[in-house]
């Protein structure tokens, strides 16, 4: 077995599958390191007590403790550290379990609120010889990986465009969406970039920005608003058709082309056909490879250095917001 060591103890650490039951596809890192059975859940760490006691009781963890200092105190030691916290306390937290010298950690997106750190934290990972495996959850998701098999063997032609709209902050969730992009259209390039809305949060809002990909693909994200509703989706049209994405990847679609049956010489899109999602299984099948790559090393599929990309590209998205903002100012 492989001890587990989480730090924080919230939703995605084991409070989305709380209350649903253990044959349930598992939306957290704890159900799904119980799911997956080769690890046992160790210890934790988080500073609220009556959080962190309902979490050691739901899962059956031995230990729990406050904060990192003491579980190095005990002398503890793991084979995985998933990190869990508020992305504030991402910086220090990855620090502190590279002197824990685990054999693997599974940090939760993004990697650190400050690109600096990030790249920092990926040098010192890379050099400690400890992959560090950073959850942009598509890179697990089957249905994504199928489609962009697809894309690449040109089953679909040429892309043309892709539309996409997100809310709730750009690093928070528009990094997904922008990692998701680049997994399936390569580098993106800025091309415009619109008003920020601080619909969740005033130090990570919402960014409207329009993208090239490296062979010319334009991109086009949008925004909604975090108190209407969560929203995630794109939309990418081919030469032979649309891939559509619901509700996050829980649901898709697709249409492709056919012969108008009014107009002859012209073609159209048939209806919807919908398509399942995979996104419910991401996580058991992220936690599937952190077991492999615990044991045979290796680099996971979302590594800290594609982290770092997807972040450095919301950071120029981010600096040109303000940029256009000031530039407004001084003209009027």
């Amino acid at each position: 077995m492989l001890d587990v060591l989480i730090i924080g103890c919230g939703n995605i650490a084991g409070g989305f599958d709380a209350t649903r039951r253990g044959t349930d596809t598992p939306f957290s890192h704890a159900g799904a390191y119980v799911a997956q059975g080769d690890f046992a859940l160790r210890c934790c760490v988080d500073p609220d007590e009556v959080r962190r006691a309902a979490f050691q009781q739901r899962w059956g963890v031995e230990r729990g403790f406050s904060c990192i200092e003491e579980v190095m105190q005990q002398g503890l030691t793991f084979d995985v550290i998933s990190i869990c916290s508020p992305t504030h306390f991402h910086a220090s937290d990855l620090r502190q379990a590279l002197l824990l010298k685990p054999r693997l950690v599974f940090c939760e997106k993004p990697m650190t609120a400050s690109l600096s750190e990030s790249q920092e934290l990926a040098i010192r990972y890379r050099e400690a010889g400890i992959p560090l495996a950073i959850n942009y959850t598509r890179r697990w998701d089957e249905r994504v990986r199928t489609i962009r098999e697809e894309l690449s063997r040109g089953e679909w032609g040429c892309i043309r465009s892709v539309s996409a709209v997100y809310n709730k902050g750009l690093l928070n969730n528009g990094s997904h969406m922008l990692d998701l992009l680049t997994l399936l259209l390569g580098g993106l390039t800025i091309i415009a970039v619109g008003p920020s809305n601080a619909d969740m949060w005033e130090d990570d809002p919402s960014i409207p920005v329009i993208l090239r990909s490296e062979r010319g693909v334009m991109v086009t994200l949008n925004c909604g608003h975090a108190a209407d509703y969560a929203l995630f989706e794109f939309e990418l049209f081919t030469e032979r058709g649309t891939i559509r994405m619901d509700n996050g990847g829980l649901d898709w679609s697709i249409r492709h082309v056919r012969p108008s049956p009014l107009f002859p010489g012209y073609q159209i899109l048939s209806e919807p056909k919908p398509q399942p999602g995979a996104l419910a299984g991401a996580t058991l099948a992220a936690v599937d490879e952190l077991a492999i790559l615990a044991i045979t090393g290796g680099s996971p599929s979302c590594a800290a250095d594609e982290a770092v990309a997807v972040q450095t590209l919301c950071e120029a998205i981010r600096v040109a917001s303000v940029q256009n903002f000031l530039s407004r100012i001084d003209y009027e």
